[in-house]
């Protein structure tokens, strides 16, 4: 009896340490996160952006939904990690993008409104683009074109070229013709690396990582400027050379490297 007692009263005591480290938690680191992300969300310059974001975000799970293609968060054939690997050339590149930008900003009064908004708006832009250009657009081209591997291969161009033909609707945000057809190149190239990886690992979860870490890299330079994103006019001719070059060169890695990983070993059949 006295034993059973003695556990009654320990078990009380280990709930309340429970009980308290949680509400010490919540208090102070929790007032802290949820502070700062009320912040963000009242003066971060990407929550516009990021609003935007989400209401495409829930049209694709909505879409999803229909097309009953819910099984895409569950079906790997590849685990995570493995599949983040297998991306290699935008692996490495997000890395030396990221390190690069981070240093520029050691030293200086990070705006943490704007990087806390950032990351909600690098999050949104992989959960939506990769639901719907992968999950979707590509799973509904390779239920219809998988016979053989002519027909894979046409799939994953077709999705890829769709993903960078959204990027033309940059011309209407007020960026010059040149530098959205370099997008369209770079962005339809990086489709069909995105498009291949995903058809060898079925892994959704790690496309939408990768893409949500490429973003990131490249905005995270953008972070400190008070000013909204927007495109920068007058550009001298020398860069604009530098970037084409830049883009082209970057774009046949992506699609040698895609090609390779396809060839990697005999390709299997789409089967839902």
């Amino acid at each position: 009896m006295e034993e059973k007692k003695n556990n009654i009263w320990f078990l009380i005591a280990k709930v309340a340490l429970i009980f308290l480290v949680f509400e010490a938690f919540t208090k102070v680191f929790g007032g802290l996160i949820a502070s700062k992300l009320y912040s963000s969300l009242l003066n971060g310059k990407y929550i516009i952006y990021a609003v935007s974001e989400f209401v495409v975000f829930v049209f694709a799970i909505v879409l999803l939904i229909i097309r009953k293609k819910w099984y895409i968060f569950k079906e790997k054939k590849i685990n995570f990690g493995e599949s983040v690997k297998l991306c290699l050339p935008i692996l490495v590149l997000s890395v030396i993008i990221a390190l690069a930008n981070a240093t520029e900003l050691i030293g200086t009064d990070v705006n943490v409104n704007n990087l806390i908004s950032l990351i909600i708006y690098v999050v949104l832009i992989g959960l939506f683009e990769e639901i719907f250009f992968r999950g979707i657009i590509e799973n509904e081209l390779l239920e219809k074109y998988s016979s053989n591997k002519k027909e894979i291969l046409i799939s994953i161009i077709i999705s890829g070229v769709v993903f960078g033909a959204v990027h033309l609707t940059n011309l209407l945000a007020g960026q010059d013709l040149l530098t959205t057809m370099m997008q369209f190149v770079q962005t339809t190239a990086i489709g069909i690396l995105f498009g291949t990886v995903y058809y060898k690992t079925r892994n959704i979860w790690a496309m939408i990582f990768l893409h949500s870490f490429y973003d990131f890299s490249v905005l995270l330079s953008e972070v400190n400027l008070v000013t909204d994103c927007g495109y920068v006019s007058n550009v001298p001719i020398s860069i604009t050379a530098a970037s084409m070059v830049a883009s082209i060169i970057l774009s046949l890695i992506y699609l040698l490297y895609s090609a390779s990983i396809f060839e990697e070993k005999k390709t299997k059949i789409y089967n839902n």
